[in-house]
């Protein structure tokens, strides 16, 4: 394939990804308020998660005890310990999980939508390293098939391809005095979310 045409298709698959710096913004300001949101949630359940932790310990605590009474036998014990054992294991795993994943999930999700939003001007500008870095972010596996390039878009790319087009054709008939408005961003992000944006960034 001619180079020239190699870079019109290489250009025309960033730009499958790329989204408005003003769609950018107003990303980022929804998912602030969601990580608010998100934390208070975190908190009750991490609250909850800990209580339930906290009754595991005392119930082997108690255990313990009623071994040294001599309440129990060795086998009864053993059997009990090995299971609230289990259980608190489990239930520290689930804690450190749940912080983990909601955190590791904002991140990303603000990393996708900034590499997004500026990846194309550093594509057009850049060196020959830096366009390799920024198309194989996008995607992987590329391969020419019928004097047609085919990358294999990352998962965490295909929700703004799903979606973006729809949304900011809906975003720019915005009047200009109520893009900035939170109350006309919150309708349109359900339309974003439904094709998967929360679980696929």
């Amino acid at each position: 394939m001619p180079k020239e045409k190699m870079e019109i298709q290489i250009k025309q698959e960033i730009e499958k990804y790329t989204i408005l710096p003003e769609f950018l913004h107003w990303a980022l300001d929804i998912l602030n308020k969601m990580s608010d949101r998100e934390i208070e949630d975190r908190s009750t359940i991490y609250e909850t998660q800990q209580k339930a932790l906290a009754q595991v310990q005392t119930e082997l605590d108690e255990l313990t005890k009623m071994r040294y009474r001599l309440l129990i036998d060795d086998e009864t014990f053993l059997k009990k310990k090995n299971e609230l054992q289990t259980k608190i294991s489990q239930l520290k795993q689930n804690l450190g999980e749940a912080e983990s994943k909601a955190d590791k999930w904002l991140e990303l999700t603000e990393r996708t939508f900034k590499f997004a939003a500026y990846a194309r001007k550093a594509f057009m500008t850049g060196g020959l390293e830096l366009k390799k870095k920024i198309l194989m972010t996008f995607g992987q596996n590329p391969i020419i098939r019928g004097e047609k390039l085919v990358i294999e878009s990352n998962e965490w790319f295909v929700p703004i391809i799903n979606s973006y087009p729809v949304l900011q054709e809906a975003f720019c008939r915005l009047e200009p005095t109520k893009k900035g408005d939170f109350g006309n961003k919150k309708r349109l992000w359900p339309q974003f979310v439904r094709n998967g944006a929360a679980d696929g960034i």
